[in-house]
């Protein structure tokens, strides 16, 4: 089922007034997703065994595949990373607080409109959580779990594929830094 166009209505109004780059919507079928990408996470990335948004602290590739095409409908957005400063809020009282990118900002911003528009959300970003100065993983549970989002690639999603398939911008040029998330939207069950 396709997002009905008041509801694309909706959601493109509200995000005139965030900071994206670019978005556009897709279907979760039309993705090519490569479970070697995961294996990449565990070679080559620095994240992998110290977050709990990354391998192999989140589902096998072949569940998060099955949980991304369970959705009717998906959202691929871009911001341009800035130099603004992290809105960190350290400790308090002994307990670690949330932080946030100004990327990770913009995430919650259009999670939470997708919801006001009545959809769920199954959320992926393309970096590692960076919620809590230090990740609780594995000694812990995860401090915010309904803050952090996973990785894309983790996934076996091709960031540079889906916007390419998007018709959006992976690259802009050396000065500039793209960063990415994906939003999967379901009716609520």
């Amino acid at each position: 089922m396709a997002i009905a166009t008041p509801v694309i209505h909706f959601i493109e109004t509200e995000l005139t007034s965030i900071p994206v780059y670019q978005y556009a919507f897709f279907k979760p079928q039309d993705i090519v997703f490569r479970d070697v990408l995961r294996m990449y996470c565990k070679r080559s990335c620095r994240h992998y065994k110290t977050s709990w948004s990354c391998p192999p602290a989140i589902e096998s590739v072949e569940k998060c595949i099955a949980r991304c095409l369970a959705c009717e409908d998906g959202m691929i957005f871009s911001t341009i990373q800035t130099d603004l400063p992290r809105n960190l809020s350290g400790t308090m009282g002994g307990e670690q607080q949330p932080v946030s990118t100004a990327h990770e900002q913009v995430t919650g911003r259009i999670e939470a409109i997708m919801k006001r528009a009545g959809k769920s959300c199954y959320t992926l970003t393309g970096n590692v959580c960076t919620v809590c100065r230090s990740c609780s993983y594995p000694k812990e549970p995860c401090r915010y779990p309904d803050l952090m989002h996973p990785c894309i690639e983790s996934h076996g999603i091709s960031i540079a594929q889906l916007a390419d398939l998007c018709g959006i911008d992976y690259y802009l040029d050396d000065d500039a830094k793209m960063q990415f998330s994906i939003i999967f939207l379901s009716d609520p069950a």
